[in-house]
């Protein structure tokens, strides 16, 4: 069965700004729900930090992509297509 609603989060850069984004979300009130984390050419340790985010909640998956030009956008739709 599909979540309720998904959010998408495209990360690059740094993760306590998307961690934010992420937290946000968890405390929405709306409770099915999945969050899609984007990481558009994040460094490893990024990656590794939202997948440790995911291990403690299943709503989270995360999707790693090698840096698309401009700001992912063509990530953004095949992860979109997975929900």
């Amino acid at each position: 069965m599909a979540a309720r609603a998904t959010v998408l989060i495209p990360t690059y850069g740094q993760a306590r700004f998307a961690r934010w984004a992420v937290k946000s979300a968890q405390r929405q009130s709306v409770a099915d729900l999945e969050l899609c984390i984007l990481c558009d050419g994040s460094p490893p340790e990024m990656v590794a930090f939202f997948e440790d985010m995911a291990r403690e909640d299943p709503r989270i998956r995360v999707f790693v992509f090698p840096k698309a030009p401009r700001t992912g956008e063509p990530h953004r739709h095949l992860v979109l297509a997975q929900t």
